[in-house]
This record gives structure tokens, C-alpha cells and sequence, in this order.
């Protein structure tokens, strides 16, 4: 577990995200307190009702139209396509 303060951690975000994505546990604290922790997420963790889905669709296809976006099928195509892959 590594323990970073918050301007420590401003400092080198990108190399906490990449420790977390590892499975490393980073703790940073304010004011002398743990108040967050940043760990990998996982694929269980990021689930979308059928509701969030619909406005997530509407919205890419928005975007889509404007000429703004990639083109995916559907949005949860472009969320797997954009996930990390993590190692088990």
C-alpha cells in the first residue's frame, strides 16, 4: 500500500493510476488524514441500469451526429474497447 499526500499526489496522479491499475493500493491523505483510496476497478464494479444505458445511448448518438465521436455500435462497445485490461 503506498500513502501519498494530496499535493504529492497532484503531483504524480498518472503514476498512482498505473499502481492501482496493477492492483496496488494507494492511500492519500489531507490534513494529515487518509481520505481517499485508489484502487483498480473492476468489471463487477462499473454496471449501468437499463436507464443510464438509454441516456448513454442517446448521448453517443448526439455526438455521433455532430461528427464529434468514434464510430461504435452502442456505448457499452466503446466502454469495453476503452477499458484497461487487468491482470489476474
Amino acid at each position: 500500500m503506498k500513502f501519498r499526500t494530496l499535493s504529492e499526489a497532484k503531483a504524480e496522479l498518472g503514476t498512482l493510476v498505473r499502481l492501482a491499475e496493477r492492483g496496488e493500493t494507494v492511500v492519500i491523505s489531507r490534513h494529515g488524514k487518509p481520505a481517499v483510496r485508489l484502487s483498480p476497478v473492476g468489471e463487477d464494479d462499473f454496471e449501468l441500469t437499463a436507464g443510464e444505458a438509454g441516456k448513454l445511448n442517446a448521448w453517443l448518438r448526439r455526438e455521433r451526429a455532430a461528427g464529434r465521436t468514434r464510430e461504435y455500435s452502442s456505448m457499452e462497445e466503446m466502454l469495453k474497447k476503452s477499458r484497461p485490461r487487468t491482470k489476474k
